[in-house]
């Protein structure tokens, strides 16, 4: 099995430089397709300055939409750990403001094939975890050949303009070594001169002291052992044949699409400053054409048209070319440029179920990535916690219809269903599910006040089954949600002694 120890931080900065370089430039494509900077088309050569001047022109972004259509439908929104009732853990995901900067995690992954979410020490407060969001561009992870969830190590190399050199990070199991170009850098150029040789780079400062495991989390846009790639790219080349459809249409329609006409046997003037041949006629609405008669022995001039060039077999072409790019990438067609109109709700559920489970793959790889992420920042704060048994919570992908989900609900409560698991079954977020429980405890407390009890009472001294049941129902819920178990008992008259062990909660001693 391979291990960390088995290079120098230096070798290790010449292992994975070059590795990172090599992929910079498929990285760059990607970027550029996403952006909408597509390769331009290329025409026949007799036509080049149309194809030129309409080059930029042809481009219909569809990679973009393809990215979006995911990053749309990938939303954290809570996070539950099975063997703490606590939100310590949750609340560093806060204070890194990851609510709002996760879209930034997944754009990079779905538009660039992966990204990297860097967890360090804010210099600030050494308590509290610095999280940087990185693309591949910039960083790269070396794992185990044996455990691909295993690090070994990791690389961040980036351009400093200012200071004209490369900058480098090595992250290695408990240490980090920083690293600079000997040599200064105009730019961010890296086609030829930069080398990763010891002798081109120098240590910035002593190495230091870093988290047990690498604090690099990758996020890859593939499946496990396979090469990542752009969420778009196995429809690129269906990208550049819209854009090139496109551009014909528009030299076409330029060209083509009117009526033009032709002049036989005429002989125009020549501008005596240009010496370019003068058009006869000025073509407009109140314009009339006339031809002076010929020379004596010469042809008589006559007037030609062209036959127009069709362009509705051209348009149903890039049609063609959007409806197979969404078959290839599993986009929803209805967010494409089209000609749908009018389609219902179970039309569109059936045309996204694809898109959907798509989405969900990433969810279940990606959460167990962030649940490290989570791991790595809880040991910053210097949480003792092993979240090896969390769960990331995520959106659910579906747009459903309010009405379905108020009926799906109210099928569930009736069938018993406690309400905090109907809740959490239509998309609740973990912390509005807590909330409903502290109200629903806080409702039964105030229900359990409003009865008058001058003793506790059992059912040998007056009350009936069904409402000692109903109190001991209340108590239940008054301790899940933290209230102690003999106040919440004394509060419904209810006996400590005697119904603490009726109540359907597992009383914690933390509770007390």
């Amino acid at each position: 099995m391979a291990e960390s120890t088995d290079l120098s931080p230096v070798e290790w900065l010449g292992t994975l430089g070059p590795k990172l370089l090599a992929r910079r430039e498929k990285v760059e494509v990607w970027r550029r397709y996403y952006e909408g900077d597509h390769d331009l088309p290329v025409g026949p050569g007799q036509h080049k300055d149309a194809f030129i001047r309409f080059q930029k022109l042809a481009r219909t972004n569809l990679c973009r939409l393809c990215a979006e259509s995911m990053v749309h439908l990938t939303q954290v929104t809570g996070y539950r750990d099975v063997d703490s009732s606590d939100d310590a853990v949750w609340r560093l995901w806060q204070q890194a403001r990851l609510d709002g900067r996760q879209f930034g995690i997944w754009r990079k992954a779905y538009s660039r094939s992966a990204a990297y979410v860097v967890v360090g020490v804010d210099r600030r407060d050494r308590r509290r975890p610095l999280v940087t969001i990185e693309g591949p561009e910039n960083v790269i992870v070396e794992t185990d050949p044996a455990d691909a969830r295993r690090r070994l190590a990791a690389l961040r190399l980036w351009h400093d303009p200012l200071a004209r050199r490369w900058f480098a990070t090595v992250y290695l199991p408990g240490w980090r070594y920083r690293y600079r170009t000997k040599a200064q850098y105009k730019t961010a150029e890296v086609g030829g001169p930069l080398r990763f040789t010891p002798d081109r780079w120098e240590a910035t400062a002593e190495p230091a002291r870093s988290l047990a495991e690498v604090p690099v989390v990758p996020f890859l846009n593939g499946d496990e052992g396979e090469e990542p790639a752009a969420e778009f790219a196995a429809g690129m080349d269906v990208q550049d044949r819209l854009n090139l459809t496109v551009l014909n249409r528009l030299t076409a329609e330029r060209y083509g699409a009117f009526r033009q006409r032709g002049l036989l046997n005429f002989d125009p003037e020549e501008d005596p400053v240009t010496g370019l041949p003068v058009p006869p006629f000025n073509p407009g609405a109140d314009a009339v054409w006339t031809v002076p008669p010929p020379e004596p022995g010469d042809p008589e001039p006559k007037l030609f048209d062209f036959a127009q060039t069709e362009t509705s077999g051209i348009l149903r072409g890039a049609e063609a070319d959007m409806r197979a790019f969404a078959a290839i990438t599993i986009t929803p067609v209805y967010y494409l440029p089209g000609d749908l109109v009018n389609i219902g709700a179970d039309a569109v559920a059936a045309l996204a179920a694809g898109h959907q489970a798509k989405v969900r793959q990433r969810h279940a790889q990606w959460g167990e990535d962030l649940e490290e992420v989570m791991q790595l920042m809880a040991d910053v704060a210097g949480l003792d916690r092993d979240l090896s048994n969390s769960e990331i919570v995520w959106a659910r992908p579906e747009n459903l219809n309010p009405a379905q989900v108020a009926d799906y609900a109210v099928k569930l409560v009736g069938a018993k269903f406690p309400i905090t698991m109907v809740a959490e079954e239509i998309g609740w977020s973990p912390q509005r599910v807590q909330q409903l429980r502290a109200e629903l405890a806080a409702d039964a407390l105030r229900a359990g006040f409003a009865t008058p009890q001058a003793e506790p009472q059992t059912e040998a001294s007056g009350s009936s089954a069904d409402d000692i049941a109903k109190r001991v129902t209340a108590a239940g819920a008054l301790i899940r949600a933290g209230f102690a178990p003999e106040a919440s008992l004394r509060a419904l008259g209810l006996d400590p002694i005697e119904h603490t062990g009726l109540v359907p909660v597992t009383v914690r001693s933390d509770a007390e």
